[in-house]
């Protein structure tokens, strides 16, 4: 836990209505289904867009969205979202759901190689309709 708190595990939010607002209600749910599940991945990025914002008189750029993985290794499922770094009420959190192939799509990452193919091909296509 202490490696996820260092400053090149960090990236600009726009504020409190994110942080405070949307963002907290996913960590919150991700430390729930932790407790449940009893054992997830959590993987978590920025994506910058195409033209990303930069702090002013810096070379730190804000990113357009952040996408946050959830991967339960018992049950072999997992729920994507990826979310604007805007203002979000936290009541909206599960129109951000999607695919992992999305966020894939959208970082040019590829997440959840270990899997076997045939698993990793159903696992990263599915849009989890429920909150877990």
């Amino acid at each position: 836990m202490s490696e996820s708190f260092l400053l090149s595990n960090m990236a600009p939010q726009v504020g409190s209505g994110f942080n405070r607002g949307i963002w907290r209600s996913l960590e919150n749910r991700v430390r729930k289904w932790t407790l449940e599940r009893g054992e997830v991945y959590v993987i978590t990025g920025a994506i910058p867009g195409d033209d990303p914002e930069k702090i002013s008189g810096t070379t730190v750029t804000v990113p357009e969205r952040f996408f946050k993985i959830i991967f339960d290794p018992v049950r072999v499922d997992a729920i994507a979202f990826i979310l604007p770094n805007e203002s979000n009420p936290t009541s909206q959190l599960h129109t951000f759901i999607t695919s992992v192939d999305v966020v894939e799509e959208e970082t040019g990452l590829d997440f959840l190689s270990e899997l076997n193919d045939s698993v990793e091909v159903v696992v990263e296509s599915k849009v989890q309709a429920d909150m877990w």
